[in-house]
């Protein structure tokens, strides 16, 4: 078989899984909804010993019962999947170059280092995309059994929405009461409230005693003279940890010595063995 039959199958099942990652985001957002829903149904309904209850109770537990089942599917294919990826780079380089050196100390036997790789290099592929198949394989039976159950929770939230619609019409609305614990108080406040706006109307007409008050002159404002400003001082972008000592006779410069960046490493669901640690 040719290595790039194999490699087109071992992509083609990473980029499934991507895939199935991003169509986890539908099941979700409708199963946020129609929880938000059953909690506010369950929460405003009236229960009474009645046939409205009787049949809207069971219709809501199989509505429950149903999100229940559609969490425990969406948490079976998001979590608790590792795929495999065939080796790094530099790793087949590594094999690669050890691999000539054994077959060049070894005189007596045929140069058979570059079928010998690509074997060992088609064994891979197969092996990786084949593992990488059988879980998309469980993670879509998983979301295809989520949308199925948001299906049946939706039906039923609808046939819970008859009996809940039944239960509004019907239901009484009960008078509020007002209580006032001393009428006294209550008409003294209401009398006071009435005199306030006579007396406030009487404030504001002016006083007309043929009388008319003098015009008040501006005050000029005394005017200060401008001052002359400071130059800014030069400022600095060096830390703590980064100080500069310069002196007037001998030129001195303290410096923290730098460190070298780290390597990174990242592998996508990838758990590392003990050959990885070694």
């Amino acid at each position: 078989m040719k290595l790039e039959l194999l490699k087109e199958h071992y992509f083609f099942e990473l980029s499934r899984k991507q895939a199935l990652e991003s169509a986890l985001a539908l099941p979700i957002a409708v199963f946020t909804g129609v929880g938000g829903v059953v909690a506010t149904l369950s929460q405003t309904f009236e229960y009474k010993w009645d046939c409205l209850t009787y049949f809207f109770f069971p219709l809501l537990a199989l509505t429950i019962l149903s999100l229940l089942f559609t969490f425990y599917c969406i948490c079976r294919a998001f979590v608790r999947h590792i795929y495999q990826l065939v080796p790094s780079s530099s790793e087949l380089l590594d094999y690669w170059e050890k691999l000539k050196i054994y077959y060049e100390s070894q005189k007596n036997i045929e140069d058979k280092s570059t079928e010998e790789f690509e074997n060992h290099l088609k064994h891979s592929y197969a092996e990786t995309a084949t593992a990488n198949k059988n879980k998309n394989e469980i993670r879509a039976n998983y979301l295809y059994r989520s949308n199925i159950s948001l299906i049946f929770s939706v039906f039923f939230l609808a046939l819970c929405a008859i009996p809940y619609s039944i239960g509004l019409r019907t239901k009484e609305v009960k008078p509020q009461k007002i209580e006032i614990e001393n009428i006294k108080d209550f008409k003294g406040d209401y009398m006071q409230n009435d005199k306030v706006p006579a007396q406030q109307d009487n404030q504001s007409q002016p006083e007309d005693n043929g009388t008319q008050k003098p015009a008040q002159t501006a005050t000029p404002q005394q005017s200060t003279a401008p001052v002359k400003p400071d130059f800014p001082r030069n400022s600095t972008s060096m830390g703590e940890d980064e100080r500069r000592i310069f002196a007037t006779e001998d030129f001195v410069v303290v410096e923290n010595k730098p460190v070298f960046p780290p390597n990174e490493y990242t592998k996508e669901g990838h758990i590392p063995s003990k050959k990885d640690k070694k």
